[in-house]
């Protein structure tokens, strides 16, 4: 096969045809090039094969005033060179290949930069002259041309105009499978006050007069409903503190591909740059993005909360360490429970004496009575691991002189025919509650105790062999905790029913086993004939 040669050119022979096959490549290839240009640029290119995946935006479009413009009208430059206008597209293809391999950006231009740094007015005043008539919404005053000195653009505020998002979205991430969020319209309120500012020194004035007639109602209706501020004002704020904190969130991992091809990284650039990732950066590049722009500080400068609650609102990082020095007055502004006043800190008691003790607190019944039975139920390490220590409890009890239900108890000191009275079972399940009022070193080395047990409690392992010198010698110390008779007798007769008295069923344990083991342990022969003489009992043949 003869290969292609420029040496053909200066062939005469071959001359003429080298030019006509290089003419006829040339016009072929400039005619695919000019159709491949027209096609790309129709509306049917951009809505159903480029942006596809991304059908949000392309339903936003259609449900438009701008349904009947084409992309390109405004996508691309007015009067834009042949050279220019090829190199767009060209610069197009590696979004094709994203698109293809599923890593679109979803939603569209989702940090909303385009609008914002890649439209200039003459996009939009091709068509809207500055003869047209302007017909702002019932309400609202704007001076267009005082905005225009100021270099603010029509897509500053009118981002959405084209793409009109009043529709349940569909489209899905393809990497999370999620469905993406709508952008923000920033005819809205809070994309005014991307600029506007009610605080002081603010670029623009935020005062209501300055965009709104005199005759305008400044009062939402959600803050015409009964009992606004004691019940219903303090949900709505922290639903939007919510709301912001979530959207400063989201930006923060975002990280997607915008309308221009450039890559944003949120995590590096922070939300306050968050529409500075475009392929053109201005004075309008680090203006917050309008869904942090929290909807209370539109009316209210940021101070209205502190200035009414007399403390930063929200409570800051590390309030619970610090709120109990603050003075109870300020917080029953908001946390007043059924008319309280000062004194009786029902709120704080709410939580510090309810969840936080593990107990339901119920502000109708005095509290002395409620920590009674949480402590009898949770103990009291809750309360001195979290707010008091035991000095605190001695304090208030020694003052108080309290004496508890369960202490008037007829069995709290001895239970008949029981090894421990109430009083022992309830020191063996939470011993630092007695500690509170009898004092700590329990059971032995507290004074308290060895003034009633005199002996060790529980006795020592030695204890078995003095203990009956022990009993006769200080017979009141044991009698103290063991009341009944038989307590010796179920220990020492082998066969004892546990609190009844021997004499009732030693005839039936002897006439089984026989007497020896009571005449080699304790008694003498002597001993049981005295008994039994003295009783009348004769026995059984």
């Amino acid at each position: 096969m003869q290969k292609i040669s420029l040496a053909g050119f200066k062939d005469p022979k071959r001359r003429p045809r080298y030019i006509i096959w290089t003419a006829t490549a040339a016009f072929f290839l400039a005619g695919f090039i000019l159709f491949a240009l027209m096609v790309t640029s129709t509306n049917w290119f951009c809505a159903d094969i480029c942006h596809a995946v991304q059908v949000d935006s392309v339903m936003a479009w259609e449900r438009s005033t701008h349904a009947n413009v084409s992309c390109v009208s405004c996508h691309m430059s007015v009067n834009m060179n042949p050279a220019e206008f090829l190199l767009k597209k060209v610069e197009a293809l590696p979004k094709a290949y994203k698109t293809l391999t599923g890593q679109y950006a979803q939603p569209l231009n989702a940090d909303q930069s385009v609008a914002l740094n890649d439209f200039d007015d003459y996009l939009c005043t091709q068509c809207h002259t500055a003869n047209r008539k302007v017909t702002p919404r019932p309400g609202l005053i704007i001076d267009h041309e005082a905005h225009t000195e100021n270099n603010v653009r029509c897509t500053h505020c009118h981002n959405r105009i084209a793409h009109i998002q009043d529709f349940e979205l569909v489209a899905k991430d393809p990497t999370t499978g999620e469905v993406g969020w709508k952008l923000d319209d920033w005819m809205e309120k809070p994309g005014c006050f991307r600029c506007h500012s009610q605080e002081e020194g603010a670029a623009a004035t935020g005062a209501c007069a300055a965009c709104h007639p005199a005759d305008f109602d400044l009062v939402p209706a959600d803050h015409k409903v009964e009992n606004f501020v004691s019940e219903v004002h303090a949900d709505l704020a922290m639903e939007e503190y919510a709301r912001v904190d979530e959207a400063k969130a989201r930006m923060e991992r975002l990280e997607k591909a915008d309308g221009g091809g450039t890559t944003i990284d949120m995590a590096s650039t922070g939300p306050e740059r968050a529409y500075a990732a475009s392929s053109k950066e201005n004075e309008w590049s680090d203006i917050p993005p309008a869904n942090q722009i929290n909807y209370c500080y539109t009316c209210h400068a940021q101070s209205f909360c502190s200035d009414c609650h007399g403390m930063e609102m929200p409570h800051p990082a590390g309030f619970l360490e610090e709120h109990g020095e603050l003075d109870p007055a300020t917080c029953l502004t908001c946390h007043a429970v059924a008319g309280e006043t000062a004194d009786e800190m029902l709120f704080c008691s709410a939580c510090h004496h309810g969840p936080e003790s593990n107990w339901e607190f119920d502000p109708a019944v005095d509290l002395d009575i409620q920590h009674a039975q949480t402590v009898v139920a949770n103990g009291v390490d809750g309360c001195l691991e979290r707010c008091h220590d035991m000095q605190f409890c001695l304090d208030c009890h020694n003052r108080v002189d309290p004496v508890p239900t369960s202490h008037l108890a007829a069995d709290f000191l001895r239970k008949p025919a029981a090894e421990i009275g109430t009083h022992a079972e309830m020191y063996n399940a939470q011993p630092r509650a007695c500690e509170v009022c009898h004092g700590g070193g329990m059971i032995n080395d507290n004074e308290f105790c060895v003034d009633c047990h005199v002996l060790d409690v529980p006795h020592a392992q030695e204890f078995r062999q003095f203990h009956v010198k022990q009993g006769v010698e200080q017979r009141q110390a044991c009698v103290n905790c063991h009341t009944f008779r038989e307590l010796c007798s179920d220990c020492h007769h082998q066969g004892a029913i546990d609190g009844t008295p021997w004499v009732r069923v030693h005839d039936a344990v002897v006439a089984e086993s026989g007497a020896t083991g009571c005449l080699e342990k304790c008694h003498t022969e002597r001993f049981c004939a005295d008994c039994h003489v003295a009783q009348g009992i004769e026995a059984t043949p």
